[in-house]
């Protein structure tokens, strides 16, 4: 709606606060991180209306809820689990997702469309160092990469 908030809903009725982070899925779906601690999604529907077929934007909550804090637990709108200023949102291996939160320098993952998922911290080889890193993170279905420039490494995992 171009309205900043946080709203989970369809179309102009969802809104968002300081997204800074996006990724096509491969299912078709957006996944999106917003530094207000919230790790979001948006499945594109095609709606029958009358004789004719549009198709809507449908945004939901992964992970999160505006409190800044890296703990594991489950997703979703009642969830547990809590995110720190999450960015460089990739779909990985397994229809994963993976982003970094800035404010931990853990990197963490959410399996993709499963009830009751859980978000969990994915070891590193070596330590990113929080916070005001500049980070670059690339997925794919082997492996990731994730860039921390103030250490001048690049992480697998």
């Amino acid at each position: 709606s171009g309205v900043p908030g946080f709203a989970d809903g369809t179309g102009t009725a969802a809104r968002f606060d300081t997204p800074d982070g996006i990724t096509i899925e491969c299912n078709g779906g957006l996944a999106i991180t917003e530094a207000s601690h919230r790790v979001r999604r948006i499945v594109f529907k095609v709606k029958t209306v009358g004789f004719f077929q549009q198709t809507v934007a449908e945004v939901s909550l992964l992970a999160g809820n505006g409190t800044g804090d890296s703990i594991d637990g489950t997703g979703g709108v009642n969830g547990t689990a809590r995110v720190f200023a999450p960015c460089s949102i990739q779909e990985g291996k397994n229809n994963v997702l993976f982003w970094l939160d800035r404010g931990s320098g853990l990197l963490r993952s959410i399996p993709i469309g499963v009830a009751g998922s859980i978000v969990v911290q994915t070891p590193l080889a070596f330590p990113v160092t929080p916070p005001s890193t500049t980070f670059g993170l690339a997925g794919g279905f082997a492996e990731g990469l994730l860039v921390d420039s103030v250490n001048n490494q690049i992480l697998r995992f």
